[in-house]
């Protein structure tokens, strides 16, 4: 890495990054609603996980570095 990438600071995650799932479901919600919204919220964070891990991959190929092997 050179030294001007060195000293420069990484730029931020996107916000979503960070963002909590939750499922929705409370108690009383008939079982195929809750498996629904259950599987709907998996997929939110499956999704935003694969955005999140190409942009991280994406940003380290920039400077030198290595994305996913």
């Amino acid at each position: 890495m050179g030294e001007a990438a060195a000293k420069t600071a990484p730029p931020d995650l996107p916000s979503d990054c960070r963002k909590r799932e939750r499922s929705g479901v409370y108690l009383g919600d008939p079982l195929d609603l809750a498996l629904i919204k259950t599987d709907q919220a998996l997929g939110r964070a499956n999704s935003r996980i694969a955005r999140c891990a190409d942009w991280h991959d994406t940003y380290r190929q920039q400077f030198g570095g290595r994305g996913h092997q």
